[in-house]
């Protein structure tokens, strides 16, 4: 079974992609692919030492009331390149995801604690592994990503008891 790809029906002006994207699927294996192009919101930095426009942070406010709100607003272009692929039977779920970003200014990051694992620079690669696996009333499930440099990873467990109670790791 294929997971659908959906049109963007949010009132969020930043958190989506714009272009195109198709799916296809191959037995127990779904594969989707996308490209994105589109205009974000970024709070634009001073260039005068590096020579390069750079930012410091996405806008995610969607205001654009004041003159430096309305100066951010399509600062940046990025563009997004990626795909999933999924297999699936009746008690797994297995995936992976690749998405590539490139922006056209380059992004710098602060000197404060909050902000040691924030990307630098013009472009990004994120990787991901997820599953599902459920057998009688046990469900396990996680993702591991790779990106920046940084790993994460989340996982968990849940104990179906009865239709009334369940448990959960």
């Amino acid at each position: 079974r294929q997971d659908a790809i959906k049109a963007f029906t949010s009132a969020d002006e930043n958190n989506f992609f714009r272009g195109v994207a198709a799916g296809t699927t191959f037995g127990k294996f779904a594969f989707t692919g996308f490209y994105s192009l589109k205009n974000r919101d970024a709070n634009i930095t001073d260039t005068l030492s590096t020579g390069r426009i750079c930012f410091s942070s996405f806008q995610e406010s969607g205001y654009h009331r004041t003159a430096s709100e309305t100066s951010d607003e399509n600062s940046l272009r990025e563009q997004a390149i990626g795909g999933n692929l999924v297999f699936r039977n009746n008690f797994l779920k297995a995936g992976s995801t690749l998405v590539y970003y490139q922006f056209d200014k380059y992004r710098i990051t602060g000197d404060e604690l909050k902000d040691n694992y924030d990307f630098e620079g013009n472009k990004l690669l994120n990787w991901g592994i997820d599953y599902s696996f459920s057998i009688r009333k046990i469900q396990l499930f996680g993702e591991t990503s790779y990106g920046n440099h940084f790993w994460a990873t989340l996982n968990g467990m849940l104990l179906h008891v009865n239709k009334y109670a369940s448990f959960s790791l």
